[in-house]
């Protein structure tokens, strides 16, 4: 049928016209001449034979040049792919060190990063192993707002650490330089000394300071070990401090000395900053037994609640665990920020028995879950702020141990509440959570057609951080999730005090108290692993899906607060 074909094309001129279509290849065009007049049954005459023989040599040639090329190619293409892998792996593999120490007298100034002229959909610049645009490293962000410090190389660069930042990207800046940079204070102790009558911080080698005398209590006699105040030497006891900056702030402490005549006594501190936890005379007025005045009105528990059938039900199962289970005493207070009647309605005698406070505010629909998530930034965290603004006139007028900002989704009908204010005590931080177990009761696609995040996932290392660790007891970290804080009072004061706090709060309230409390910096924060509540991730109102997400404002806040927390991490996990 073929050959049919081809003599039909010759018959017809046809084979020049397809011939031409290779007239830039002629030693290609030979070839199909000579295969069709082989296919044809041309005769084999020797004058029209050699010229094709002389043609197939050359197109034989051209065909091996031409594969040498390729396979040239080929080898090149590989061998640059290898290269191109290579780069693309090693960031993955390794990471910027922005703490290695820069040389010395290097100059090093401090710098914004800034989104203002770029306008980048993202959170931040990555860093470079080099002073090339591709060299990136993949995990490490210097995020918009945020400061940083580094020497400028004056040819388009800022070395931080061992790696680089550009001063422009796209020809826009996105490094501004910054004069100053505001910074975290460290707690300075001895302002007790600005108090008239105040006990008094010594000094010594760091190895003394930062752990306790040993105390041979064996070597007094039974009439000697309790004074007359019911003090031993070994007691725990809590300052109370009266006066100045820290009025009112709470420390717990270990007794190691007395004087009997003067009626004072010396204290270890240990959750006071390294190099000032003995405190000498101490008066008796100051102390006070953890387990007698201490926090004397209890727990309070807060819920900003919409009057939702399943919220109504997921808090009042809460609750009545809370009534049943806790031995000691707590309050509860739920602002409604829809409908209170429908609480009432449910069961008036049920609210009026297990209810101490209650209020009514209704909050804009727009910050309603349902709502569109532009505006949750307005109104982030909710029960945070709304705690801000409803809190203050109930805690002032009593005396908690700790304060909790429940969010309204949350489970802990199955959670050992003594355990969890327990080792909330044992801590000694100024603010800690529960560990969580993330749930996501939403379907897939309801979550996907309201843009939510859901559930939690290694990668969001701001939930990550919550999932229970069963080897430690609890874990100090630098950062606690702003739906489940259980706060000291002395922190929910210094919380309300902070009218900048309300954005991004908890990437700034695990350091802001170090500053202004007496308290080491690396202990203000806690998780308790041992205490599990679940986060259903009902969706009631809008949370931090979203939010952590938007950085602005963050430079803003730096320059009033200092460092706020980018790097979540955990000090230290106590077994």
């Amino acid at each position: 049928m073929a050959s049919k074909m081809m003599r039909r094309l010759v018959a017809a001129g046809g084979l020049h016209l397809a011939a031409s279509n290779f007239s830039h290849y002629p030693d290609a065009a030979i070839l199909v001449q000579n295969h069709v007049s082989a296919r044809s049954g041309q005769p084999d005459d020797y004058d029209y034979e050699r010229p094709q023989m002389h043609g197939l040599e050359k197109a034989k040639d051209s065909l091996v040049n031409s594969g040498k090329e390729i396979d040239s190619i080929m080898r090149n293409t590989k061998e640059a792919l290898q290269n191109l892998t290579i780069a693309m792996n090693s960031p993955a593999n390794r990471r910027c060190d922005l703490e290695e120490p820069l040389p010395e007298g290097s100059g090093t100034q401090l710098y914004i990063v800034d989104n203002a002229d770029l306008r980048a959909a993202t959170s931040g610049i990555g860093y470079r192993f080099q002073k090339v645009l591709w060299d990136r490293d993949m995990k490490t962000i210097a995020r918009w707002g945020s400061t940083i410090e580094g020497v400028d190389h004056g040819d388009g660069w800022v070395q931080v650490g061992n790696c680089f930042l550009p001063t422009a990207v796209q020809d826009k800046p996105v490094l501004q330089l910054q004069q100053t940079k505001a910074k975290l204070m460290v707690a300075d102790p001895a302002a007790l000394l600005e108090i008239d009558g105040a006990p008094t911080m010594y000094s010594g080698p760091k190895a003394i300071q930062d752990r306790p005398r040993e105390v041979e209590l064996a070597q007094e006699s039974a009439e000697d070990a309790v004074d007359k105040n019911g003090v031993a030497l070994g007691d725990t006891m809590e300052v109370t401090i009266k006066g100045g900056d820290h009025d009112g702030q709470v420390v717990k402490g270990v007794v190691e000395d007395r004087d009997a005549e003067n009626d004072v006594y010396e204290l270890y501190l240990p959750h006071a900053p390294e190099g000032h936890r003995h405190v000498s005379s101490i008066p008796f007025s100051w102390l006070r037994r953890p387990d007698e005045s201490a926090g004397k009105d209890g727990v309070l528990l807060f819920w900003a609640v919409t009057s939702k059938p399943s919220t109504m039900d997921l808090v009042t199962k809460n609750i009545d665990h809370l009534r049943s289970t806790y031995r000691g005493k707590a309050d509860v207070f739920l602002l409604h920020i829809d409908d209170k009647a429908m609480w009432m309605e449910r069961s008036e005698e049920w609210y009026n028995s297990s209810v101490q406070f209650s209020s009514e505010y209704r909050i804009p629909k727009q910050f309603y879950a349902s709502a569109s998530m532009l505006y949750a930034a307005d109104f982030y965290p909710p029960q945070v702020r709304l705690g801000k603004m409803t809190l203050p006139q109930v805690v002032s007028k009593r005396d908690y141990k700790w304060i909790w900002m429940v969010d309204e989704d949350i489970d802990f009908s199955a959670t050992d509440l003594n355990k969890l204010f327990g080792d909330a005590d044992r801590s000694g931080s100024l603010i800690v959570a529960p560990a969580v177990s993330f749930e996501d009761r939403l379907t897939t696609l309801k979550a996907a057609t309201k843009m939510y995040a859901t559930g939690c996932s290694a990668a969001n290392a701001m939930c990550f951080i919550h999932v229970p660790k069963p080897v430690c007891q609890y874990r100090y970290v630098n950062f606690v999730e702003a739906m489940f804080p259980i706060m000291k009072p002395v922190a929910f004061h210094d919380l309300v005090a902070c009218e900048d706090c309300s954005a991004q709060i908890d990437r700034l309230w695990c350091m802001r108290p170090a500053a202004k409390l007496l308290q080491d910096h690396q202990q203000v924060c806690a998780i308790l692993d041992q205490a599990t509540v679940t986060h259903t991730n009902g969706k009631t109102l809008r949370k931090w899906e979203t939010v952590d997400r938007s950085y602005a404002g963050l430079r803003k806040m730096e320059g009033q607060q200092g460092d706020f927390v980018e790097d979540i991490a955990t000090y230290k996990c106590v077994p």
